[in-house]
């Protein structure tokens, strides 16, 4: 990992003097994220001496408020050049459009539907849209559960087309560092709020060329007892790309362009 300057960059537009659950959600997704963003990272699948563990180079574009993101497996051999490519627009359920490509024989590329948006990904607990870059803003009301000096927690529950999303119109709950908008967790509750059916932490926040980003993040299945993590090796941001990365024409060089960088 470079070295890092662990420093706070600007935060946010302050906030009102009595926010919302969803004034706190949209000033989370204002957060500054850098206009280009590339991460080598590991992820860990389990926890047991049958863990698996691939690498993978992910890019994104912000263009406005609709982000393009491509995420590739690096390494082992046999999964090397799985990628899959991502748009998403702020706040919104839609667009989120997915394009997997499998680089097996001559190369397939598949468009993902929305109902499988929540599919786990090469058998972690992350899915699809466990990656998304912001909050749902869209479809979704908020209230906030409790508040101190360091942190925020709101509640959240799907409204309308909750096919769309993989907690569906269970509740969940979003752990906000209240200087920074850096999501430092997300509690996902069984659908009689009894208890929680899946649970993301991100620590060891450090400050990359003026970007905020989490080095380990960690989703468990409780239900399943098994566990997931993301941990960060490298990033750097608004360095120039190939703009074409994310087009679908591209996806068969996917890997050997990101292993340049």
């Amino acid at each position: 990992m470079q070295d890092v300057n662990l420093g706070r960059p600007p935060s946010p537009a302050p906030m009102s003097e009595d926010p919302t659950g969803a004034d706190w959600i949209r000033w989370a997704n204002a957060r500054s994220i850098g206009h280009v963003e590339f991460r080598e990272v590991t992820l860990e699948i389990g926890a047991s001496i049958r863990s698996r563990v691939l690498r993978l180079r992910t890019l994104r574009l912000l263009k406005d408020n609709v982000s393009y993101s491509v995420f590739c497996v690096m390494d082992p051999w046999p999964l090397a050049n799985i990628n899959y490519s991502v748009v998403e627009r702020r706040g919104c359920l839609e667009p989120f459009d997915i394009e997997l490509y499998l680089p097996y024989v001559r190369g397939t590329r598949h468009v993902i539907p929305p109902r499988r948006r929540q599919e786990t990904l090469l058998g972690s607990d992350f899915s699809y849209v466990d990656f998304r870059v912001w909050l749902w803003d869209e479809a979704h009301d908020y209230a906030t559960v409790s508040s101190d000096a360091a942190t925020v927690r709101v509640r959240g529950l799907c409204n309308a087309q909750a096919g769309l999303v993989r907690h569906g119109t269970a509740p969940f709950d979003v752990l906000l560092d209240r200087i920074s908008g850096v999501v430092l967790g997300v509690d996902y509750w069984s659908a009689d709020a009894a208890h929680i059916v899946r649970e993301y932490r991100a620590d060891d926040v450090a400050l990359i060329d003026g970007v905020l980003v989490p080095r380990r993040m960690i989703m468990r299945d409780r239900e399943r007892d098994h566990v997931t993590t993301v941990r960060l090796h490298r990033a750097w941001y608004d360095r120039p790309i190939v703009p074409a990365v994310f087009q679908s024409s591209f996806r068969s060089r996917t890997r050997d362009y990101l292993a340049q960088l």
